[in-house]
């Protein structure tokens, strides 16, 4: 138990740090670099899937060492050498970056300056105050923390819950929760990519989650003996979930404007949406078993509140920009931003809506040149 809570406590300090390694990176290619380099989520649909197969696999392991202790074993080992490599190879700023050239210094500075820049590089104040106060840290949290409770219920009892649907032998269940994990992978890398390049964070969101939504109200409510529909419906409302992940988090870390908030509002953003964790842990009680299906309607229920509060939270976002447009004017597409001082309050900052969809083909050659990464 104190090694689990050391091994949680250690994890948790990952995700508030993320964005800020993703932030010299142009606000349309973060959610891909989140995803692929260092959403947990990402990282664990692709290690549930082959975990599944490794804990079938360790299940016929005859040898005196405790079979958990394998878990621990071939998973931490290489993740403790891939670090120590990391904190070697992963630069501090890409302008700092000993290793690139000349060239690639001249389109490191130019993707660092295109869009939104920050100058401090280091907190201010008032930029602390500013994040606390800030209503829209709140609303992203909001979106986050059922989002949260849909993610830890699967990831904690996803076994069980495809025992209760029909796969009675444990070495069996194991290897059922591969395909979920599987199409999660997949869908999270077609959602990443469709977000990034339609500018769109909400619209997704909301759009996975009817589709949860739909699911989850097919679990609850499909015969018993529908054992292949269940488990064809488990596969799309846990590939929906993992999916809104990236875009989630994307969007919270594209509408802090500068270093300091985001930095600041990624904690609190995730110190909040972890409480949604927390309770997603009651969700599936073993006095459900087998059908689960209260925990199911809970899970729908879940669904719904982040996609409306998804959908609610672009429409206030896009009624922001277009009032800032008639104040200010409509920026300049790929036009740079001094984030410095004003942060998401500069008159030409915009929050990250569908409504940013701005053709590219209107943009500036290097631009243009910067959003296909050279």
């Amino acid at each position: 138990m104190g090694e689990g809570v050391k091994i949680s406590q250690l994890e948790d300090q990952l995700l508030p740090g993320n964005p800020d390694d993703t932030g010299d990176y142009a606000p349309a290619e973060i959610q891909k670099e989140v995803q692929h380099l260092e959403d947990p989520d990402w990282i664990r649909a692709q290690k549930n899937a082959f975990g599944g197969l490794l804990a079938f696999g360790i299940g016929h392991i005859k040898s005196y060492i405790p079979s958990w202790k394998f878990v621990f074993l071939i998973e931490a080992l290489p993740c403790f050498f891939l670090g120590l490599f990391a904190l070697y190879w992963l630069p501090d700023r890409p302008l700092k970056n000993s290793r690139f050239k000349s060239l690639d210094k001249e389109i490191a500075e130019a993707r660092y300056y295109s869009e939104i820049f920050d100058k401090a590089s280091k907190i201010q104040k008032k930029h602390v105050i500013w994040t606390i106060q800030d209503w829209r840290l709140y609303a992203q949290a909001a979106v986050y923390l059922p989002t949260a409770a849909l993610l830890s219920s699967i990831s904690g009892f996803l076994p069980s819950i495809i025992l209760g649907l029909g796969y009675r032998e444990p070495t069996k269940a194991n290897l059922m929760t591969v395909p979920p994990y599987a199409c999660a992978f997949v869908l999270m890398f077609l959602v990443s990519w469709s977000s990034d390049r339609h500018k769109d964070r909400g619209i997704h969101i909301t759009v996975l989650m009817v589709i949860g939504t739909v699911m989850y109200a097919l679990l609850g409510t499909l015969p018993e003996s529908n054992l292949n529909g269940k488990y064809a419906c488990m596969c799309i409302a846990i590939s929906c979930v993992y999916a809104t992940y990236p875009p989630t988090h994307a969007w919270a870390a594209n509408n802090f404007g500068n270093e300091t908030k985001r930095a600041i509002g990624m904690g609190l953003y995730t110190a909040i949406g972890n409480l949604g964790s927390i309770a997603g842990t009651w969700i599936y009680p073993s006095t459900d078993a087998p059908q689960f299906q209260k925990g199911h309607l809970i899970c729908m229920g879940l669904a719904i509140a982040t996609a409306v509060l998804a959908l609610a939270n672009s429409l206030v976002l896009t009624v922001i920009n277009r009032s800032r447009d008639k104040k200010y004017g409509k920026p300049v597409p790929g036009a740079s931003v001094d984030v410095t001082e004003l942060a998401d309050d500069s008159p030409h900052f915009r929050f990250f809506t569908y409504s940013l969809y701005v053709s590219s083909y209107n943009l500036p050659p290097l631009q243009k040149a910067i959003e296909k990464g050279f």
